[in-house]
């Protein structure tokens, strides 16, 4: 919808007086007095303005005496108008989708005060309703002219509905300008030197009214007369430049002619809001541009220079052009033999959409491209090759093209490599939801005919396996759906190996090693990380501790006072009354144990009970979890010290509980024992039949070094997953040595017990392999999650703060020994 502006009316002064006439017959005549007339406004305060202009009102008062003083005297809306002398203006042009007028209702309220020098004044309120802008003016309101010439501007607005008429509305200096059309002029030439403005600053204020056939705009003008003196000062930049996109810096401003300090300003355009000086004369984008298909892509700004005397502007057009797109594909590619996928191809600094095409080439005829994907017509044949030359080297010239228009082009020499051997084209790792059967479509690519495709593996027998006539593909299932808490393959951690083999006509073979890993779908399951004894070593088991850590945060509220009703395998506790669940990581119940309590022995499994607890939100039921064997820390090992001494070098005899040293134990369980170690040289093995162990003594017990757990499982706080990765743990769980499958990872009690006290090296002289360095323990430090205990087996000393479970310690493996082995 289309406003038409709201003319602003000048009044003329009207002024009457009134004559008195003599009487006849000899009547004398005497005259009325003329009334003092009073200062007022001779205009309506009620005003149409188009939103994106500051200009409101030129004011005209009528009976001044004198100069007249405007001033802004109330309103609600008062803080948003400015006062020039006689020129009303927004402070900052309003947007008519955004008024921020105070009722929001796009009518601003101000108050004026018109003052003469005879102290006469008048109030006019003004109701200023800012209008949807169709027709505005794009001449700038400050205008530089030099002195002794007449033309000032060509006026111009944009939006026109139908011709537009310009004319002189107002102005304290509008007698001294003409208009010819579109052109304004002075009507005398003016003199720097002797200005003849109202103020006689030199600056001279003319109002101009554009008109077309369906409303009206007020733009006015500000017209600055500069000296003229031997040489203007002109800019020596170009007014025209290119920038490529991505990049801030347009131009390097510079003059010539300057009269002394020049300084630069961005005065106008109609994108002067997109650029900053820098520096005192670099112009920039404050953004980098972006090059944007089927837009202009040119930017204007105007800049002006003053060097105290004289100023210059400068119209730059800012052109930004796209930057070159360059492929990022491999120029050089390998792809085997009866494949027809050669490469995806992609490009860099793209704008907009790409396409792709087949360019020129010695063998451009045995490509096509789908999309963006660069692919061989017909697959080739290692055996019968059909490049150009024959040497199996295809040579074929890819091109692309943005939205912009902007191309680059790429030869690729792509190789064909010998399949040789029927080849799988599926993938060997799955994971199946547990409850179905579907595993896959196994498939291979062969030149030749496949004669077998035959299924095997340790856990073939859970699959069904039924080929394709041709042997290419067979469509793999379970004969029955797996169950993750019931897994049935033969490691029994719900991972299925098997093998797929083939065979071709020439007797070549391929063999398809597979992992089907069944995942759950009933969300998180929660399972006992590790369930640690800890013995006070007293002769009761009051305050003895059960400590079970879980793999995620449980829901404290739903562990019921009778823990048997949670957990199966611990009926040992007795009838504790004493329990307390730690929540944060790690999440972990510690149980303190009473006299009704018995010491577990050391095949005690423990396990959570099927949906009893739940998980932290409080709702979900947590399901059975796989039995723990229960840890003991730090157990007492046999080391055949059968006497006590107190702190003089006394001898106690016989030993006491007070003590709790290793003879107070050997009175009770293997007095007159003595620790004797072994060494085995045809296995590589130091065996210590009192504490029933078999330590390894190869080169790898000086060599292997591994982290207690993962990285990423120590910077995501997963402290104690031992068993995930290329750990200590499993390093020993994974060992063969001398045909013993069963090694594990020593508990710090279990390394103490080859350290020999004052001597160096303080390790048994039995070992032959032992490193210089720290070995890894099983045990974690009970106060520093992130810590394990570890020894230094030279130096004699063990500690658990400083050993930072992600740490590369070395590792020796032990086994529980029996006799005759």
């Amino acid at each position: 919808m289309r406003f038409s502006w709201l003319k602003i009316m000048f009044a003329t002064l009207a002024v009457a007086f009134t004559v008195g006439c003599g009487g006849g017959g000899g009547g004398g005549g005497g005259s009325n007095p003329t009334p003092t007339p009073t200062l007022e406004f001779s205009m309506s305060g009620d005003v149409t303005v188009q939103e994106k202009t500051t200009d409101v009102a030129t004011f005209e008062v009528k009976n001044a005496s004198g100069d007249v003083t405007y001033s802004i005297d109330g309103g609600a809306d008062a803080a948003k108008f400015k006062i020039s002398g006689n020129i009303l203006s927004f402070v900052t042009a309003p947007d008519y989708g955004n008024p921020d007028d105070a009722n929001h209702d796009r009518i601003y309220e101000v108050v004026i005060k018109a003052e003469d020098a005879a102290k006469h004044s008048d109030t006019l309120t003004m109701h200023v309703e800012v209008t949807n802008a169709t027709l505005y003016f794009t001449t700038k309101s400050d205008i530089t002219v030099e002195e002794n010439t007449s033309a000032v501007t060509t006026l111009s607005v944009t939006n026109e509905s139908g011709g537009v008429t310009y004319s002189i509305s107002g102005g304290a200096d509008q007698d001294k300008f003409q208009l010819q059309g579109s052109a304004l002029s002075f009507t005398i030439q003016p003199d720097y030197e002797h200005p003849s403005d109202a103020d006689k600053d030199g600056i001279y204020e003319v109002a101009i009214q554009a008109k077309d056939a369906v409303e009206s705009a007020i733009k006015v003008l500000k017209i600055t007369v500069v000296n003229v003196g031997s040489a203007n000062l002109e800019f020596t930049t170009n007014n025209e430049v290119s920038v490529k996109e991505k990049s801030t810096s347009v131009a390097t401003l510079a003059v010539a002619n300057a009269a002394g300090t020049v300084t630069f300003s961005i005065t106008d355009g109609s994108d002067k809001d997109k650029f900053v000086i820098t520096s005192g004369n670099e112009l920039k984008f404050k953004n980098a541009p972006l090059y944007i298909p089927d837009a202009s892509n040119v930017y204007h700004v105007t800049v002006t220079a003053i060097d105290g005397i004289d100023s210059v502007d400068l119209a730059i057009n800012v052109s930004v052009v796209p930057l070159p797109i360059t492929f990022t594909n491999e120029q050089n590619v390998t792809v085997p033999e009866l494949t027809q996928e050669v490469q995806t191809l992609s490009v860099d600094n793209a704008h907009g959409r790409v396409e792709f095409f087949i360019d020129s080439g010695a063998d451009k005829d045995k490509f096509t491209i789908s999309k963006n994907k660069l692919i061989f017509v017909t697959a080739p044949d290692y055996d019968n090759p059909d490049d150009s030359n024959g040497d199996r080297i295809y040579v074929v010239v890819v091109k692309a093209k943005d939205d912009a228009g902007v191309s680059t082009t790429q030869k690729k020499y792509i190789t064909i490599t010998s399949l040789g051997h029927p080849q799988f084209v599926s993938e060997a790792n799955i994971s199946v939801p547990e409850y179905t059967t579907n595993v896959t479509t196994v498939k291979l690519n062969s030149k030749y005919d496949v004669t077998s495709l035959i299924l095997s593996g340790d856990d073939a027998g859970f699959f069904d396996f039924n080929a394709s006539s041709n042997n290419l593909s067979a469509v793999l299932t379970f004969k029955v759906a797996p169950k993750f808490d019931d897994p049935q393959d033969k490691d029994h951690n719900n991972i299925y190996e098997i093998t797929i083999n083939a065979t071709d006509a020439n007797g070549k073979n391929a063999s398809l090693p597979m992992q089907i890993t069944v995942t759950d779908v009933k969300g998180e399951d929660v399972n006992i990380a590790s369930a640690v004894y800890d013995d006070n070593l007293t002769d009761t088991m009051d305050d003895d501790t059960l400590t079970l850590y879980f793999s995620a945060e449980i829901d404290a509220n739903s562990i019921p006072a009778d823990l048997k009703t949670a957990f199966e395998g611990i009926d040992f506790i007795g009838s504790p009354t004493d329990h307390s669940y730690i929540e944060g990581w790690p999440y972990k119940l510690i149980i303190h144990l009473d006299s009704t309590a018995s010491r577990p022995d050391e095949n005690t499994t423990i396990a959570i009970k099927n949906e009893v607890l739940k998980l932290a939100d409080g709702t979900t039921l947590i399901e059975a979890s796989p039995a723990k064997q229960i840890e003991f820390a730090l157990p007492i090992y046999k080391t055949g010290q059968t006497k006590s001494y107190d702190e003089n070098g006394t001898e106690i005899n016989p030993p006491n509980s007070s003590l709790k040293d290793d003879a107070y134990y050997a009175v009770i369980e293997h007095l007159g024992k003595e620790n004797i170690l072994e060494r085995n040289d045809t296995q590589n093995v130091v065996i210590d039949k009192l504490n029933k162990l078999m330590w390894q003594d190869d080169t790898e017990a000086n060599s292997t070094v591994k982290v207690w757990i993962t990285k990423d499982n120590f910077d995501n706080h997963n402290y104690f997953a031992k068993e995930d990765g290329d750990t200590a743990f499993n390093y020993c769980q994974q060992l063969d040595l001398d045909g013993f499958t069963d090694w594990r990872l020593p508990t710090i009690k279990e390394l103490n017990t080859i350290i020999v006290k004052g001597q160096n090296p303080a390790y048994s002289s039995t070992f032959r392999y032992v490193a210089d360095d720290w070995y890894w323990s099983d045990t974690p430090c009970d106060e520093c999650d992130n810590y394990a205990w570890a020894a230094q087996l030279y130096e004699g000393t063990i500690r658990a703060v400083g050993n930072t479970k992600s740490r590369h310690f070395h590792v020796r493996c032990v086994r529980d020994y029996s006799e005759g082995e």
